[in-house]
């Protein structure tokens, strides 16, 4: 029995550890895969809406963002950023990829049906 057992044991530790291990690489990929979307989608943009949709870092309006629109005018420093029916097929494509780059299945799929309404 308590062969069984250890064996038993042995087992259980050795499907942990790989599914540890699994989920590390998992997650250790997905910063390069969120950086490649990134660059790819920034690259179909031109000058006029890279300007939009691009900010430094360091800027202090990065962090200056809502899912509901703010009301302030763009005047007062509101950043509008790109529509996704002012881009093109190629630029929706690089977008959706970021989306699934940066989010779970689940995550991605109530985004994509938040904006079909």
């Amino acid at each position: 029995m308590s062969r069984r057992l250890a064996a038993s044991t042995v087992a259980l530790v050795v499907a942990l550890a790989a599914t540890a291990a699994w989920s590390f690489y998992k997650l250790a990929g997905a910063g390069e895969t969120m950086i490649e979307a990134a660059n790819k989608y920034i690259a179909t943009l031109p000058t006029d809406q890279r300007a939009k949709g691009v900010l430094a870092y360091d800027d202090k309006q990065r962090i200056e963002w809502h899912f509901i629109p703010k009301p302030d005018p763009p005047a007062a420093g509101f950043r509008e950023g790109i529509k996704v029916r002012e881009m093109s097929p190629e630029q929706r494509k690089a977008a959706h990829a970021l989306l699934k780059a940066a989010l779970s299945d689940a995550g991605y799929g109530k985004a994509t049906q938040i904006m079909a309404l």
